[in-house]
């Protein structure tokens, strides 16, 4: 309570706690002035300006006493905000109502480039009408019909937002997904001309295989671009793979054959050993060429790289597949270039406005707009040559210095002449002994290595480490809390580790076995390195060390005293050393190993602290070892374990273990009854095992939050006591071959996600599912053979999600409406659902998505125009419908064809329509303007309509059709046509 109290007292005194009189914010927070909820909206507002994100919060003790009016000074920051967060709460009420309607209006003046999320703080979404009690009556006699009209309207276009409900979660947990949304929401808005130009060469209509490349200096943000576009386009591929920090894992002992090996796993779903690069390269020629892949390959260094992963010549993929490569090193691909293989896209530093914004958001997030600032920050990005990366790492280090520093510190900065490891080095002095400990840890780590398991190291608490880290721009965190590290912070870390071990290597705490290679002997015949104990003794401070493809040998007592992290992936299957006793280790690595269940080191290495036991690949294994030396394991990682065939008993010892991954270990065909003994278990994933069965013992798991059964392909029952799983969130059980789910499942009052997908057994819709309605929001039944949805299923409130697409459904229920919260409805390729849809549908204020392709549903009523969240609508192939009604304004997409349907209703109001598909349907059958009596068709009509849509991207139509247009009207509009079109 007292940090809200003192935002807020701040707040009464100061009036904008955003700390700043002037200049653009990115988010602007409305709420209703309830102290309570107050100390909610001073965390989210902390935990924005943390992000580095510009953020106006007003001070509500003057908007109070401002009546039925907006200030002059609150409408400007409105119309100068991209984001607004609004807190709806029991005290948003009419004073809050105009700066509402100021917020709606701004939205809709950007043309859809602004956003609001609202947040519904211990209230629910209908309490806001108008009619409701929440309001006086007497505010119709005070304002008006008119105005009373207006607050209306903005409050339903609100309330049918997709937001978050806030009283069954936690503060810090809503916080922090505000928190990642608006950093996503900002990534989006400022790429999105980068993302339409690498699109353009991407060119996927086109059946090529080709490799698009992404280059631009150091910093300039390759990595993110790359990023954004495999994840909108990954869905469009057969398999995908991202190959993160390619030329630093290059360099490791035998880096090309793990990143070959990655790719594999990745691309074919299952691990296989590359003894050597040119075997590895023949392998990928006889089983790639007929798949449409998409491959990322991040930061090349090396053009021979490119040859050993992907091929010279493109030759290994399948048609359609697109290889995307970021480097800084221009002569990667000039080759491919040259022989017509590849495209390049040139990211170009910001313009001085945009740099400008950047280095606000970080060095102003909590200081007053000091003066002469412009002046002071546009020469330090002049200084940096305007790369992001700097201007990120300057600003947050000048976000903790007090305006009289900033005049100190500008001589430094703005030296002549650009010297980053200065400019890092003012960051890394800033930092406490253990912040540079784990800087520098995670620049020797592998990349994007996952920060649960990196916590270990660092004593299972990072958050003081790594988050302010991550504040000082030092560090990345992803969404899966991925931990990652810019390569010019990387390799400045690693220059500070080698100084530091050159003073005194008696105090290296980090090796990598290249390091030590020059000073062995490689052993014959293989790409193995020998060691002995002799190499290490003088180093007796190691903490994370890389044995990669080594082999050892020689006495190791005392040797590794204070060592947590050992990496040893690709270790040979004897085991020769003695006393090899590493009290403190916390993590070990073993992955792509030829290790067995009856390897030495399982008996000679002393570990008793271990925590993670990574045995990813290790091929040789066909039962897990002996694991009850470790008492204290808690994640236990077999996947592709391609010939484990069942785990050791021992595991009934592992009461702390709460991850255990067995993921496509394809001969695993039983799980051992002493899985119950595993109380503290909370993940389970056997995706891609031969299990037949669950054990009863299950039930004992009531920690259990996720269980993953996905292509578990023989399944074919799950036992009663799976009731006993109640904090169970997540059931997974795609492709399963169980013919139902037992009446039990009930019990799982905590379930979010279900999952039958592909599930062909069922074919009755499970009645305990629709006891869940206080918890399930995603249930996907997707190519099952079920045939009714009972109107029971009505009773799951809390679904946000449906997914039936290739189903038997023959009808939806006709109280759809009441599953007011859902969000998406997929029901496409159902040939048995007629009729038309429910009026009921107009319930459902919050769906986005709803796709109904490939059905005989013979139509709409006028009630489609309550949808007023709907982006996406899907009708392709809906031979029965003759007609539809006006469409909502909110369409982003729009797919549609029947064989009945005469004409489209008008499009020019739909302002936000980004995608079209008419199908093979002959467009002068289709489109016609409001303007017109009859459905005549000519290009100018064409034009008229599109040039009414600006945010419209993607018309599909055959090319037959475009030919004819391009043929009978010689035009030089149709250039302008053909930019907006991906030909089909």
């Amino acid at each position: 309570m007292k940090k809200g109290k003192e935002s807020a007292d701040a707040a009464a005194m100061g009036g904008d706690v955003a700390w700043g009189s002037s200049g653009s914010y990115d988010v602007f927070l409305s709420w209703g002035p309830d102290p309570y909820c107050f100390e909610f909206v001073d965390g989210v507002y902390r935990g924005l300006v943390e992000a580095g994100i510009r953020t106006f919060l007003e001070d509500k003790s003057k908007s109070v006493q401002s009546g039925d009016s907006i200030s002059e000074e609150c409408l400007r920051m409105v119309d100068e905000t991209k984001i607004y967060i609004i807190f709806l709460n029991a005290y948003y009420t009419s004073w809050c109502l105009p700066e509402l309607v100021a917020i709606v209006e701004s939205k809709w003046k950007s043309g859809g480039g602004k956003t609001i999320l609202p947040v519904f703080f211990q209230i629910e979404p209908h309490d806001f009408e108008l009619e409701s009690s929440l309001y006086s009556v007497r505010l119709l006699e005070r304002i008006g019909p008119e105005k009373l009209k207006l607050w209306a309207d903005a409050l339903k276009e609100v309330v049918s937002l997709h937001g978050w409900k806030v009283g069954s979660y936690s503060f810090d947990q809503v916080t922090g997904e505000i928190v990642e949304k608006v950093i996503l929401e900002l990534k989006e808005k400022g790429i999105d001309k980068q993302v339409e130009d690498m699109m353009d060469l991407l060119d996927l209509e086109v059946s090529d295989v080709r490799i698009v490349g992404i280059w631009g200096k150091d910093g300039v943000g390759k990595t993110t671009l790359a990023n954004v576009i495999y994840e909108k386009i990954s869905s469009q591929f057969n398999s995908c793979s991202f190959l993160a920090d390619i030329g630093a894992t290059a360099k490791q002992r035998g880096g090309v054959r793990l990143l070959q090996s990655k790719l594999m796993f990745d691309i074919l779903n299952r691990g296989y050993e590359v003894d050597q690069v040119v075997k590895g390269v023949d392998f990928f020629k006889g089983i790639l060429r007929k798949m449409k892949v998409l491959i990322v390959l991040d930061d090349v260094e090396v053009r021979s790289h490119l040859h050993e992963i992907v091929g010279e010549k493109l030759d290994w993929f399948g048609y359609g597949s697109r290889i995307i490569v970021t480097t800084s090193i221009k002569s990667v691909l000039p080759e491919f270039i040259s022989r017509g293989l590849a495209h390049v896209y040139c990211i170009n530093l910001m313009n001085n406005d945009e740099a400008l914004e950047l280095f606000r958001k970080h060095a102003l997030r909590e200081l007053p707009l000091i003066p002469d600032f412009d002046e002071i920050a546009r020469g330090i990005i002049n200084s940096v040559n305007g790369i992001p990366l700097l201007i990120k790492v300057i600003g947050s280090y000048l976000s903790r210095k007090v305006v009289e520093e900033w005049a100190a510190l500008e001589e430094l900065i703005l030296q002549p002449g650009l010297d980053i490891t200065k400019l890092f080095m003012l960051s890394y002095e800033e930092l406490s002994k253990e912040q540079r400990e784990i800087f520098l840890d995670i620049a020797c780590l592998p990349a994007d290595v996952n920060g649960r398991i990196a916590s270990f190291m660092w004593h299972n608490r990072p958050s003081d480490g790594v988050d302010a880290l991550h504040v000082m721009s030092l560090v990345k965190i992803g969404k899966n809390n991925e931990l990652g590290m810019h390569r010019l912070l990387r390799e400045f870390g690693q220059q500070i580790i080698r100084i530091e071990d050159d003073l005194d290597q008696g105090t290296r705490g980090r090796l990598c076995n290249l390091e030590l290679a020059s000073n062995t002997e490689k052993m014959e015949g293989t790409d193995h390195f020998n060691f002995d104990a002799r190499h290490f003794k003088s180093m007796p401070n190691i903490r994370f060390l890389i044995l990669d493809r080594a082999k050892v040998a020689g006495d190791f007592a005392n040797v590794f005293p204070n060592l947590k992290w050992l990496q040893w992936r690709g270790c040979t299957r004897d085991f020769e050393a003695t006393n090899f006793h590493v009290e403190k280790l916390v993590i070990l690595d073993l992955s792509w190993s030829k290790v067995t269940e009856d390897w030495g080191g399982w008996r000679k290495i002393k570990m008793p602290q271990l925590k993670v036991l990574n045995l990813t690949g290790c091929a040789d294994l066909l039962m897990s070892p002996d694991l009850s030396s470790f008492p204290d394991l808690e994640i236990l990682i077999l996947e592709r374990c391609s010939r484990l065939m069942k785990l050791d008993p021992s595991v009934r010892h592992l009461k702390c273990l709460t991850t255990l991954n067995l993921r496509f270990c394809d001969e695993l065909n039983m799980l051992p009854i002493e899985l119950g003994h595993m109380k503290a278990l909370k993940e389970l994933h056997i995706d891609g095992t031969s299990v037949q069965k669950i054990p009863m013992s299950m039930g004992y798991m009531k920690k259990l939050e996720i269980f993953s059964a996905s292509n578990c392909f023989q399944l074919s029952h799950l036992p009663d006591s799976v009731c006993g799983l109640t904090a169970l969130s997540k059931l997974s059980l795609e492709n399963a071959k169980i013919s139902q789910i037992p009446a039990s499942v009930e019990k799982l009052v905590k379930l979010q996600i279900l999952s039958l997908k592909d599930c062909r057994w069922i074919g009755k819709f499970p009645d305990s599912i629709c006891t869940l309605g206080n918890s399930l929001e995603e249930l996907d039944i997707t190519g099952t053979v079920i045939s009714e949805l009972p109107n029971s299923i009505t009773s799951l409130r809390r679904l946000k999600v449906l997914k039936m697409d290739s189903c038997f459904i023959r009808e939806l229920p006709r109280e759809i409406g009441h599953l007011f919260n859902l969000e998406e409805l997929h029901a496409s390729h159902c040939r048995s659902l007629k009729g038309a849809i429910p009026s009921a549908i107009k319930g459902l204020y919050h769906l986005r998505i709803l796709r109904l392709g490939h059905s005989s549903i013979s139509g709409f009523s006028s009630e489609i125009g309550s949808l007023s969240s709907l982006q996406t609508l899907d009708l392709l192939r809906c031979n029965e419908i003759r007609e539809l009604p006006e469409l909502i304004s909110s369409l982003t997409c729009l797919r549609v064809s029947s064989e009945r349907l005469e004409a489209l209703p008008d499009l020019e109001d739909l302002l936000k329509l980004e995608e079209i598909y008419l199908g093979d349907k002959d467009p002068k059958e289709l489109i016609r303007s409001s303007t017109q009596t009859e459905p005549k068709f000519r290009l100018t009509d064409l034009l008229v309509v599109l040039i009414g849509l600006p945010k419209l991207k993607i018309l599909e139509l055959s090319h037959s059709r475009i030919g004819e247009l391009q043929l009978r009207h010689g035009s030089s509009h149709v250039n302008i046509l053909r930019s907006w079109f991906y030909l089909v």
